[in-house]
């Protein structure tokens, strides 16, 4: 299943690899394509994942924020 992430403070590919290294972690992710201009994850999933593990696993790679699932 896909999933089209808002998320804020994405502004350089080092953030974006931080990003993609947290999400690569969880056993559902099987691709993160980040857009930096757009500040949006699109996510390739295997399986369901909630809201609030993505939320956090985001917030845990440094000063990111979740604002809208798609």
């Amino acid at each position: 299943m896909k999933k089209i992430l808002s998320v804020t403070g994405i502004t350089c590919d080092d953030c974006a690899q931080k990003i993609s290294k947290n999400l690569f972690s969880l056993p559902e992710v099987e691709d993160a394509i980040i857009d930096l201009e757009n500040n949006t994850i699109e996510l390739e999933l295997n399986s369901a994942i909630s809201t609030d593990t993505l939320k956090s696993v985001i917030k845990s790679a440094g000063n990111y924020n979740l604002i809208d699932i798609k």
